[in-house]
C-alpha cells in the first residue's frame, strides 16, 4: 500500500466511531456490501442466489477489520463466535453495539460523561466536549442545542470567557454545538488566551518559591509557619 493511501486511512479507536464510521460506509458501498451490513438486503434462501451475498459479506469483514486499531481487534477476536467468522454483518452489528448503543444506560453515561467537562486548558476542553457530544449523538441523547450550549459556556471560568459567555447566551445560544465550539476557538485566537496559559505560572510552583519569612500575617506583619 502506498503511503499516500495508508495516511488517508481512519483506524477505528475508542474516540472516533462517528468520523469511522462515515469512511466506512462510503468504503462498503463502493464493494456492494454496504446495503449487506446494514441489514437491507439479506441472505438468499434459494442456494443459487447465496455465493454472492457471501462473498460481499465476507469482503466487508476483512474492510472492517483492516481498519480497526489493536484494542478493537482483540476486541473482536475475543467477542466473535467462530460461526461468524468473516461475517461482515455481525462485525458491524457488534461495533455498533460497542459505540453507539442507544438505550437508556447509554444514555444516562453519555449525559454523565457530558456533565463531567472540566476546563483546565482551552485545548483539554475543547477536545473533552467535542469527545463528550459524540458520546451523546451515538447515543441518541438529544438535550437541544440552547440546553447544551448553555451547559457548556456554565463550565468556562468567568475571569477569561464571561464576554463570550454573555454574546453566545444573548444572540447564539440556539446555533449547533460545534458552530460554539468553532465560534469558541475563534474567540480563544483573537483574545490569545491559550498562550497565556502556556505561560502562566502554576500555583503549587509559586507556593514552592515562597520562604518562610515571605509568608506574614496581613494585621501584624509578623511571620508564621504553615
Amino acid at each position: 500500500m502506498s503511503e499516500a493511501k495508508e495516511t488517508t486511512r481512519i483506524r477505528l479507536t475508542a474516540d472516533n466511531y462517528l468520523v469511522w464510521r462515515v469512511q466506512m460506509k462510503a468504503k462498503l458501498f463502493r464493494l456492494g456490501a454496504w446495503d449487506i451490513v446494514n441489514g437491507t438486503k439479506i441472505k438468499a434462501d434459494k442456494p443459487e442466489d447465496q455465493p454472492s451475498w457471501t462473498t460481499k459479506n465476507q469482503a466487508a469483514y476483512v474492510e472492517i477489520i483492516d481498519h480497526l486499531d489493536a484494542e478493537n481487534m482483540a476486541f473482536i477476536r475475543g467477542a466473535v463466535p467462530d460461526a461468524n467468522d468473516f461475517n461482515g454483518r455481525f462485525v458491524w452489528k457488534l461495533l455498533k453495539s460497542k459505540y453507539a448503543a442507544d438505550d437508556n444506560v447509554a444514555k444516562v453515561a453519555s449525559f454523565e460523561s457530558f456533565l463531567n467537562i472540566e476546563y483546565t486548558t482551552i485545548a483539554s476542553f475543547v477536545s473533552t466536549a467535542r469527545m463528550a457530544n459524540q458520546k451523546l449523538i451515538l447515543a441518541g441523547m438529544d438535550l437541544g442545542n440552547k440546553m447544551q450550549n448553555l451547559m457548556t459556556l456554565a463550565k468556562l471560568p468567568r475571569d477569561r470567557f464571561q464576554s463570550f459567555r454573555d454574546v453566545v447566551a444573548m444572540g447564539f445560544s440556539s446555533e449547533s454545538f460545534e458552530s460554539l465550539i468553532r465560534r469558541l476557538e475563534n474567540y480563544v485566537i483573537q483574545n490569545k488566551i491559550a498562550s497565556d496559559e502556556d505561560h502562566r505560572p502554576e500555583q503549587a510552583a509559586l507556593l514552592m518559591t515562597l520562604t518562610l519569612d515571605q509568608l506574614n500575617c496581613p494585621h501584624c506583619r509578623k511571620p508564621f509557619k504553615i
